[in-house]
């Protein structure tokens, strides 16, 4: 296996969600994320720092992203990426889960995504990798082109905008604390 596979086997997974988390659409997703790797593919001789080359690829992505997104001049929030539950949402053993519960669950879990589908652009790229993907601040920070200060101030100021849009259920504050 040669090191472009390699690296295309590491992180296709996480750029395939990154970019269906910001397009919400399956076949944008599929075309997007070539593009994306095309474009690794062509300049991966030129790249020697192996020590920021999940940075490298998200950056890519994060560009290749909005390049869509401005060629198909879009004003409309992007949706949320609806397939994927976060891990503290999902419950272990299956047999013990009355469907109901579980109903419930994913309706909550949906109407945070619903909440967090409002912020723009930034702020949910910086929810997603912070609590989606479980990614340091010092590592978004260099994803994203920023200062980890920037970031940690993006971060807040989007808690805070889901704090204001919440209603007074408790299980919606609980989640985004």
């Amino acid at each position: 296996m040669d090191e472009f596979e390699r690296l295309f086997n590491e992180h296709f997974h996480s750029v395939y969600h990154y970019v269906y988390y910001m397009l919400g659409n399956k076949t944008d997703t599929e075309d997007v994320t070539q593009e994306i790797f095309m474009k690794i593919a062509k300049s991966y001789e030129q790249f020697h720092e192996v020590s920021a080359l999940k940075a490298w690829i998200y950056t890519i992505a994060r560009r290749t992203v909005i390049d869509f997104l401005r060629k198909r001049k879009t004003k409309k929030f992007l949706t949320f990426w609806k397939n994927h539950l976060p891990d503290e949402l999902d419950v272990a053993d299956e047999s013990k889960v009355i469907p109901e519960e579980r109903y419930i669950q994913k309706e909550e879990c949906q109407r945070i995504y619903d909440l967090v589908n409002q912020l723009p652009e930034k702020m949910r790229t910086v929810i997603y990798l912070r609590y989606i993907q479980g990614i340091p601040v010092q590592e978004v920070a260099a994803m994203l082109d920023m200062t980890p200060n920037n970031v940690s101030v993006i971060q807040n100021r989007a808690l805070a905008k889901l704090r204001n849009m919440v209603d007074s259920k408790s299980w919606i504050l609980e989640e985004i604390k």
